[in-house]
């Protein structure tokens, strides 16, 4: 038996035996018409490859190899929609507000996904079935199939983390929830500069009422920010990844920010559902403890928390 080498092994191993005839350069290899399509490239990988046998060794070990890039693969358990912020700068902060919105920047973020709606009751519930966490308080009120496309709320930090990790996203950053809510034009409010009203934001209302104080998700096309997502102002307060601190704009770092190293409390951001139209500025933050062993304390939890998630490219 004389392997590849061994010419009486031409028609067992004809295809081996050509690329190694072409890598040894020997003369007048005939070239049949199917091999005429393949690419110098693509000979080049089946000859590395060949060596795997007439050489010995692993296929890396040539120097004419080359391992093909392979596309990352993400996985996405939730296939809620979402929309690509593109690369650029915009304006963060605010000079006419409150003094932890101070000063207004410029930052730049690179590309990223945002989610267009705020999480659901029934997307909560696929998580919770799929996992060993427990429910929110008050999740036997929520989990009706009238509030199935309403957010889910009594979320704190750790809860909003722990969903995002499992669908395969993450919490998005301070500076990516106000550029997705702001654009780069400095608005006021996702849908521009012009005050709030009931079509563009769900606010101002003062009874909880077992879960009919929020609205359905992606209801208010008239609150849309500049990248087509809803729900920016009102509905309800969103978490995002950062720790807070009252006076990280100040040295804040011009690209991609991801906030203090460490922390106490976690940035909220957004509004909710009973608020004054005032409090729903794009630029303006707030903040509470991001969980607590008392899983039932308001403190921590409560009917206008809720989330969404974003994604890197």
């Amino acid at each position: 038996m004389g392997g590849l080498r061994d010419q009486n092994n031409t028609s067992r191993f004809s295809d081996s035996y050509w690329y190694w005839r072409v890598a040894e350069g020997i003369p007048k290899t005939p070239m049949t018409p199917w091999k005429s399509l393949l690419s110098e490239d693509q000979i080049w990988k089946v000859i590395a490859f060949i060596h795997t046998f007439s050489h010995k060794g692993k296929p890396s070990q040539h120097t004419d190899y080359k391992q093909p890039e392979l596309t990352k693969k993400i996985v996405v358990k939730d296939v809620a929609p979402m929309m690509l912020v593109p690369a650029g700068e915009f304006a963060m902060g605010s000079n006419g507000a409150a003094d932890h919105e101070k000063p207004e920047h410029r930052v730049f973020l690179d590309a990223y996904y945002m989610d267009v709606y705020e999480v659901t009751v029934g997307q909560y519930e696929e998580f919770l079935e799929t996992t060993s966490f427990d429910p929110p308080p008050s999740w036997t009120t929520m989990a009706q199939p009238s509030y199935e496309n309403r957010p889910v709320v009594n979320i704190d930090w750790k809860d909003a983390n722990n969903y995002c990790r499992w669908a395969g996203k993450r919490l998005p950053t301070e500076a990516e929830w106000e550029k997705a809510a702001r654009g780069t034009d400095g608005r006021m409010y996702p849908w521009g500069n012009d005050p709030p009203n009931q079509l563009r934001a769900n606010y101002g209302k003062d009874k909880w009422d077992n879960h009919n104080a929020l609205l359905p998700v992606g209801q208010l096309q008239d609150g849309k920010s500049p990248y087509g997502i809803y729900d920016l102002a009102g509905n309800v307060w969103e978490w995002v990844s950062d720790w807070y601190d009252p006076n990280y704009y100040m040295t804040s770092p011009s690209k991609n920010p991801q906030g203090p190293e460490t922390g106490k409390y976690k940035v909220l951001r957004g509004g909710s559902w009973d608020l004054a139209a005032e409090n729903l500025r794009s630029s303006r933050r707030d903040f509470n403890i991001p969980s607590t062993a008392d899983y039932d304390s308001p403190a921590y939890r409560n009917f206008n928390s809720g989330f969404r998630c974003a994604r890197t490219p």
